[in-house]
């Protein structure tokens, strides 16, 4: 019927080990996923979270903000084990939520304490806690300006969490 080349029938007798060899590879190891490769958990979750407040902003309903924002600020856990600093917002307004109004002592506290304060970082605390070292306690609300990183805006936050009693 068909005169093969001796070349051309072992080129097709290589093609049709291959194809059997493949064949039974892929019935002896079935498919595996692994679906902890990728987490695009997050990512679906500001997508969604988005979406509502888009929804909601253009009147057709939808979750209220603070849905919105208890979804979407959620801090992350990647399978690496590392937290996304870009979600700290969530930690500061628990925080926020769990002090009670004059309880921080701004010529005492120690920086971890300031840190508490909202809006208040390592950084901005440990900048207090100098500034109160070298020019002494503080006797105003307004003092607190002088320190760097602090606006009025800041102030503002921390208001009304801080006392300005006399340090021990």
């Amino acid at each position: 019927m068909f005169s093969l080349t001796s070349q051309e029938e072992k080129a097709l007798f290589f093609v049709a080990v291959a194809l059997a060899l493949s064949l039974i590879l892929r019935w002896a190891l079935p498919h595996r996923e692994n679906p902890g490769l990728y987490d695009y958990s997050l990512r679906d979750s500001l997508f969604k979270a988005l979406s509502a407040d888009t929804l909601q902003t253009a009147g057709s309903g939808g979750m209220n903000p603070s849905q919105i924002q208890k979804q979407a600020i959620q801090p992350h856990v990647s399978h690496m084990g590392s937290q996304k600093k870009s979600y700290k917002r969530h930690s500061v307004q628990k925080v926020k939520n769990s002090l009670k109004p004059h309880s921080i002592n701004v010529n005492t506290a120690s920086a971890a304490r300031l840190k508490k304060l909202p809006g208040i970082g390592p950084k901005t605390a440990s900048a207090i806690v100098n500034y109160r070292n070298t020019h002494g306690p503080f006797t105003k609300l307004d003092q607190l300006k002088k320190v760097k990183r602090i606006g009025p805006k800041t102030l503002k936050k921390i208001e009304p969490y801080i006392v300005l009693g006399k340090k021990k």
